[in-house]
């Protein structure tokens, strides 16, 4: 506490005068007290002269009639009377003390001494020295003098100083101090960024004065200064606003995640002829008679309606760290990898085939929901289907300098499509390959089911798809699970031409399960070929 009262400006100014004021007092007492000891000891000299003079003149006529009683009797007098006389000697010619007076001894330690000669002084007679007197003096006495001076000078100076200092605090306080503080607490504001109040200029020509003429001209400028920040501010404001809605606006028709995929940090990075090859899972998504569902809406409603269900599906690609690559009308493509940033909450180490067939899944319960509301509005429900497929495609992208695209080029594209298309045939929800299915970290966590073994159109390898149905009500997955044998017994019959038992087999299915579509599909399908077998054997290829 005591070094931050001692850090204050006044406390500081207080004590530095109050010092200064006690050194020029302890100089001045010093010197009064010198100039005192040398009058005195001047005075005592004097008077010790007087003295020893007056002692020889009254000794003369005793030295010459060798009275020593009346030399005893002048000394024993002085020392008597005079105080400071310590000690009294009548010395002969010969140097022969007669008499004495006082403390011999006592008196050898001080140095004051006086002596006057015992001369015989006549007309007409030369002068002739018969003795002489010795007067010591007790010089203490002038230090006792002294020292009540200076109890007496000592305690005006100490009053005097301490009413001088009390005078300088209260005239450094109002000429300095406070003018300084009031000047800190301004300049404080102004470091708060409370520049608007006007700094009180003291009307002083020092250096006080010209220091808050300064801040004042400081504060100026820097409202000045601040003004035109605030104006570009807000012109920055208004550019940031407009580039942040174009990159926005890019970013609609080349995903983030795209770059991302290219080597890019954006999509403005993007140059024509860009391309990375990758393993990815491919999503395919289409509405099942949209066309239909168009032609019995006005342009603004379908695009209301195609918006709004766009929205839903896009919502679990992008929470499951997939991206929307571009959307056909009313079908989307949809890429899952197992590189590059996660755009998502979801944790980007699980494998794209797991995250791209809980999308899916997560595509189905959403669109159940929608139906559910448009039930409730009574408008028509969508149908739609999803598939699935993984393989290394080539990411690129293509078109000229004044209109450029981004594209997925690959086999494993075509083939989602093509299984996509699968799922109005057997009337599905979800539909995945044998690539897929190998690819995802636990398959047994998904009920599923084989659909079909067969060349789809355009590759020359067999293809196995399989239909997962964990979206499905419990009662729909339990007919699923009742009716796998019969499914898979049909189809293996009509891979070796037993149209008969395959029909019988399809024809049990659909008994067990009617709203399962796909028994009906291969019992149409199975009837189709027996009969074409039967025409012309040959077309059995």
């Amino acid at each position: 506490m005591a070094f931050v009262v001692f850090q204050k400006l006044g406390t500081r100014l207080t004590l530095v005068v109050s010092f200064g004021l006690l050194i020029i007092a302890t100089g001045s007492v010093a010197l009064a007290v010198h100039a005192e000891r040398s009058i005195l000891t001047q005075e005592f000299r004097r008077e010790g002269v007087a003295v020893a003079k007056t002692v020889a003149a009254m000794s003369l006529e005793p030295m010459l009639s060798s009275d020593v009683t009346v030399l005893q009797t002048h000394v024993n007098q002085l020392t008597a009377v005079q105080g400071r006389v310590v000690h009294v000697a009548i010395r002969g010619r010969d140097g022969v003390v007669l008499v004495q007076a006082g403390n011999k001894e006592a008196s050898e330690r001080y140095e004051e001494r006086f002596v006057a000669p015992i001369d015989i002084a006549a007309a007409g007679v030369p002068r002739e020295t018969v003795g002489e007197v010795v007067v010591r003096y007790d010089m203490a006495i002038v230090s006792q003098l002294l020292e009540r001076v200076v109890r007496g000078a000592s305690g005006g100076v100490v009053l005097s100083l301490l009413l001088l200092s009390l005078f300088v605090w209260f005239f450094l306080r109002r000429a300095v101090i406070q003018p300084i503080a009031e000047l800190d607490q301004e300049v404080a504001a102004l470091s708060r960024g409370l520049i608007e109040q006007p700094i009180n200029v003291v009307p002083r020509q020092d250096e006080l004065g010209r220091l808050a003429r300064s801040v004042e001209e400081l504060r100026r400028s820097l409202c000045a200064s601040l003004d035109g920040l605030e104006a570009r501010r807000t012109e920055l404001e208004r550019l940031n606003h407009q580039l942040l809605n174009e990159k926005n606006a890019f970013v609609r028709f080349v995903p983030t995640a795209f770059a991302d995929l290219l080597g890019r940090t954006s999509a403005s990075e993007i140059k024509l002829g860009d391309s990375e090859k990758r393993v990815v899972t491919v999503l395919f998504s289409d509405i099942r008679g949209f066309t239909s569902i168009a032609e019995q809406l006005d342009p603004a409603d379908t695009l209301r309606m195609l918006n709004h269900y766009l929205a839903r599906m896009d919502e679990p690609i992008r929470e499951h760290g997939g991206f929307v690559d571009k959307f056909m009308g009313d079908a989307i493509m949809a890429l899952f990898t197992d590189s590059g940033r996660s755009h998502s909450s979801r944790d980007i180490t699980i494998p794209s085939a797991d995250r791209g067939l809980r999308a899916a899944l997560d595509m189905r319960r959403g669109l159940k929901s929608l139906n559910e509301t448009a039930i409730q509005q009574g408008k028509s429900v969508l149908r739609s289907g999803v598939a699935l497929h993984i393989g290394p495609v080539v990411l690129g992208s293509i078109g000229t300098v004044r209109r450029l695209d981004t594209t997925v080029i690959g086999d494993p594209v075509n083939v989602a499509a093509r299984i996509e298309a699968l799922t109005k045939d057997f009337e599905s929800e979800v539909l995945i390959s044998e690539e897929l299915r190998s690819n995802l970290s636990r398959p047994g966590d998904y009920e599923m089911r084989v659909v079909a073994r067969s060349v789809l159109r355009g590759r020359h390898e067999s293809t196995t798809v399989y239909e997962v149905y964990d979206s499905l009500t419990a009662q729909q997955r339990g007919l699923r699970r009742q009716t796998q044998e019969l499914l898979e017994a049909g189809i293996e019959a009509l891979e070796e031409s037993c149209f008969s038992e395959a029909t019988r087999c399809f024809r049990e299915g659909d008994r067990v399960d009617p709203e399962d579509g796909i028994f009906a599909h291969y019992a149409q399908r199975a009837e189709r070929q027996r009969r074409l077998v039967a025409v012309s054997p040959d077309s059995m290829s």
